[in-house]
Parts: C-alpha cells; sequence; structure tokens
C-alpha cells in the first residue's frame, strides 16, 4: 500500500478537480467510481474520491482512494494506493509501479539467464505457424476433389483471442481463396458484437463455459487486424487500443466497417446448444467433436441459414474432445463420470474413439508439478523455481 500526503494552494473543488485530471491523464482505464462530499452548511469543507485502474496488459486493478479537507485553514490531499501504485504522478513521469516493478522482474530474471514470454496467439511465434493449417487444407480438399483450382471456400473458426482467424486472414491476404471468414464465438460473444456493429465494448458479462479457449473478453490480435484494414496507420490503430484500455470501448471508422463487414461473418452458440451440437453430431455422423468445435459447426448452420451461402466451408477444430471429457460425455447422455484420467477411457469405450496417445500415456506418468499458489504469489513461486 502506497500512502501520501501533501497540501495544495486551491480551494477542495479545484483540487477534486486537479485531482480527477490527474487521474485521467495517468492513463489507461482510470476511472472515479464513487465521491462523497462533506459539507458545514453551505461549505464544502471535504470530499473523498475513490478512483479504479485497469491494467489491461498485466490484468491487474489497483484503486486509489484521495480524502481532500480544508480543516486545518489550507486544503490537504491525502491519497493510499491499494493494489499497486503509481496512478496518481507527476506530469512527466509516465511510468506506473505496476510497469517498473515488471521491468525489475525481467531485469533480475534476465540475470539467472532466463526471459518469459508467452505462447497464446498474442504471441506472433504462435499465429505465423498457423498461417499454414489453411494453406495445406486448402490443398487437402483439391486432393480429395472436392473442390476446383482456384475455387473460393469459407473458413470456420471458433476463436475468443482472434489468433486463428487472423491466421486465416493473413492465408487469404496471400492468396488462398478464402471467401468469408466467419468466426464463431460462445457466450463472451464481444467479437460477434463487435463483426456486426463495428462496436468493440467489453463492458458486459463475463462467462464461465465450456469452452474455455474463447472465454475472452479483451481480443488481442484484432489490434493486428485494426492495423491491416487501416492501411497500416499505426496512429490509428493504437487509438482504438487507447480508447479501449480507457473506457473499455471503441468505434472503428467507416472505412474499417465496410471492410470488416465485405471480409466476416459472426454468429454464437451458448453452452446448451453447444451439447446439442456435440450429441447431433454424433448421433448422426458418428463424429466426436469438443465444445469449441461443436460452436464453430453451429454458427456455420446459422450463417448458411441466414445467407443462404452453399460455399464449401472449412470449419477449425482446435481441440480434441478427450481434453473435454467431462463436457463432451455429459453431451452424450453420462451422468456419472469418472475420475481423474479414468475418465479419458470412459469416453473412449462410450464411443469407441481411441484416446489420443500423448493423452493415454499419462496414465503412466508421475505428477510432476503439484503446488498451487495464489495469485498474489505467482512472482514469488516464479524467482522460486527459477533460481
Amino acid at each position: 500500500m502506497e500512502r501520501n500526503t501533501c497540501y495544495l494552494n486551491l480551494s477542495v473543488a479545484e483540487a477534486a478537480r486537479t485531482v480527477s485530471e490527474l487521474v485521467e491523464r495517468a492513463g489507461l482505464s482510470s476511472r472515479m467510481v464513487d465521491c462523497h462530499e462533506l459539507r458545514q452548511g453551505e461549505n464544502l469543507c471535504g470530499m473523498v474520491l475513490l478512483f479504479e485502474k485497469y491494467f489491461l496488459r498485466m490484468g491487474s486493478r489497483l484503486t486509489l482512494t484521495a480524502v481532500l479537507d480544508n480543516l486545518e485553514g489550507r486544503t490537504r490531499l491525502y491519497w493510499t494506493v491499494t493494489g499497486g501504485a503509481g496512478m496518481l504522478r507527476q506530469s512527466g513521469d509516465s511510468k506506473t509501479a505496476a510497469e517498473e516493478y515488471s521491468e525489475a522482474l525481467r531485469e533480475k530474471l534476465a540475470g539467472r539467464g532466463f526471459f518469459l514470454s508467452s505462447a497464446n496467439s498474442i504471441n506472433w511465434g504462435r499465429v505465423l505457424p498457423q498461417i499454414v493449417y489453411y494453406i495445406s487444407a486448402y490443398c487437402d480438399l483439391l486432393r480429395e476433389g472436392r473442390i476446383q483450382k482456384g475455387e473460393r471456400i469459407n473458413v470456420c473458426v471458433p476463436t475468443g483471442n482472434f489468433g486463428n482467424i487472423l491466421a486465416a486472414y493473413y492465408a487469404r491476404e496471400m492468396g488462398v481463396p478464402i471467401g468469408r471468414l466467419i468466426c464463431a464465438s460462445n457466450s463472451n460473444n464481444v467479437l460477434t458484437d463487435f463483426l456486426c456493429t463495428g462496436v468493440y465494448d467489453r463492458n458486459r458479462t463475463f462467462y464461465n463455459t465450456m469452452s474455455p479457449s474463447m472465454d475472452i473478453l479483451i481480443s488481442s490480435n484484432l489490434e493486428r487486424l485494426l492495423f491491416s484494414l487501416s492501411n497500416h496507420d499505426d496512429a490509428e490503430a493504437r487509438g482504438y487500443m487507447e480508447e479501449l484500455a480507457r473506457s473499455g470501448r471503441y468505434e472503428v471508422s467507416p472505412a474499417i466497417k465496410g471492410r470488416l463487414e465485405k471480409l466476416f461473418a459472426a454468429g454464437f452458440c451458448d453452452d446448451a446448444q453447444t451439447q446439442k451440437v456435440i450429441g447431433r453430431m454424433w448421433q448422426e455422423h458418428r463424429y466426436l467433436i469438443d465444445p469449441h468445435t461443436a460452436v464453430a459447426f453451429d454458427v456455420l448452420d446459422q450463417y448458411r441459414r441466414d445467407t443462404g451461402d452453399t460455399t464449401p466451408t472449412l470449419v477449425v477444430s482446435t481441440a480434441s474432445p478427450f481434453k473435454f471429457c467431462d463436457s463432451v460425455l455429459g453431451a452424450l447422455g453420462v451422468s456419472e463420470l469418472a475420475a481423474g484420467t479414468a475418465i479419458l477411457d470412459q469416453l473412449s469405450q462410450q464411443t469407441g474413439v481411441p484416446v489420443p496417445a500423448p493423452l493415454a500415456a499419462l496414465k503412466d506418468k508421475t505428477v510432476r508439478f503439484g503446488r498451487s499458489v495464489t495469485k498474489e504469489h505467482m512472482v514469488d513461486q516464479v524467482l522460486e523455481m527459477l533460481r
């Protein structure tokens, strides 16, 4: 917790306005969430201001409480910051305490010979090889005689962070004959709304679903798409991201909205419908799919009903059903589930589909990691492990 006190040559009301302006300038997504006034008759003699700030990249939140009074004949400002520090800064001091702490952690790990990176699709090293999926899939369709050379296909991708479908977009830009890019979301349908309206708004209810890879309200790869659709105008793309961090929403220009409408279609599917699709695909086709793939199939059905577009479509299956045995077995009508890795065999016995070898091998593996820590102690744990 950070505590500070200072005196200002301003009235309480003027000081409150100044504090609010400083907090807004201090950056992204700082906002006042509460305000109380103390009066003696008509005179404003004190105020309590409560601000919150959300760090987009770090996924953390801090709270600033500012107390103003003129009980000593001059205005005193007393403030505390919990959850981090640095919301209230002097002009020119751009780094927050959280950012400084992050840099110090990187330096400490570098001194030990380590560099931490992310393996999800915020990392270009993840998106790049995914482009190959679409080139390879198109070649497979040609080889199997399902399409003719140069014939367009549509692509339907279940996505939350917009990485896999961004790879499809890049493949299209590189010359793969892809028509519509169909974005499939679960109940966290922020991408569906964005692609349909041009307004991205993360200020909504967050749902924990049976397709957890799509349980995302801030899709980091959209920044890359917006950079491309704005003709590589980095200032425009950066402006959208800054507005998202500041207010939780942004609206793209009419030009970008027009390009989105030509390229993309979108829909979403809730958990109840996801289960129905898993069950139907097994009953009708004896094809076992995971919840993410089920979302994509349902959104494709919606798209075809709404548009009448019968273009051959590649549905991207992004996970094995054996990673989600409980959800898949539930969709198949099984209520009593085996514990631990035995659930893998249960799904295999129920369907006759063999367990993928890497997952089947888990049964004979020794448990290597059994420790769990709270979020607050994650950094300490990392430093202990990477000595």
